[in-house]
């Protein structure tokens, strides 16, 4: 889809992961420590590991601590990567796609909380949820102004390839075209002077 391909091109504030490399699903925590639970700590090679949940916590990612009960060894890592951007808060992936989700369906931060309480999961601020709607929306207009710029050119060419070279009055003057687009559920009409 064009519009996404120009998002990930041009767009300096939307971070272009690997699609093959990031995949997300729904665990049960408890699910995942039962995973680890029988391999042996590097440090003591005791097998007595566990995964806990720390507090700090940004938005849908979530810093998660493997941790020894022998030694107490620990390491962390959070569930989603850090998104390069030019933001003095941390901004992760996964925090950018489910608010892309719950907007591209036409949902707001009211409906993300209410599917989180329904999870049981702890949800995004508001704030960080209309930074990140902020972001891809400008990412969409820069999209859309650099399509219609493709299409103002290729008009032109299309109507100067047409148009008789003698006649110069024809050459100058304006075209009109009309774009109809529907962004969810409302329509836009744009007019274009090309």
């Amino acid at each position: 889809n064009i519009r996404h391909t120009e998002i990930n091109d041009q767009c300096n504030n939307v971070n272009i992961v690997n699609e093959v490399d990031c995949k997300y699903m729904l665990i049960d925590s408890s699910l995942l420590s039962a995973l680890v639970c029988g391999l042996a700590c590097p440090d003591c090679k005791n097998t007595c590991l566990y995964i806990g949940i720390n507090e700090e916590k940004h938005g849908f990612c979530h810093k998660l601590e493997l941790m020894c009960r022998a030694c107490e060894e620990k390491t962390t890592v959070y569930t989603s990567k850090l998104r390069e951007d030019s933001s003095t808060r941390p901004s992760f992936d996964v925090n950018q796609r489910i608010t892309q989700a719950f907007v591209n369906i036409g949902q707001g931060f009211s409906e993300l909380q209410q599917f989180a309480m329904v999870m049981n999961m702890a949800v995004m601020n508001k704030s960080t949820f209309n930074d990140q709607a902020a972001v891809m929306k400008k990412a969409t207009a820069f999209a859309a102004n650099s399509v219609l710029q493709d299409a103002r050119l290729k008009v032109r060419k299309t109507y100067a390839d047409l148009v008789d070279s003698e006649n110069s009055e024809l050459n100058h003057s304006p075209i009109d075209i009309s774009v109809s687009m529907g962004l969810g559920l409302q329509g836009v009409i744009l007019l274009c002077m090309v």
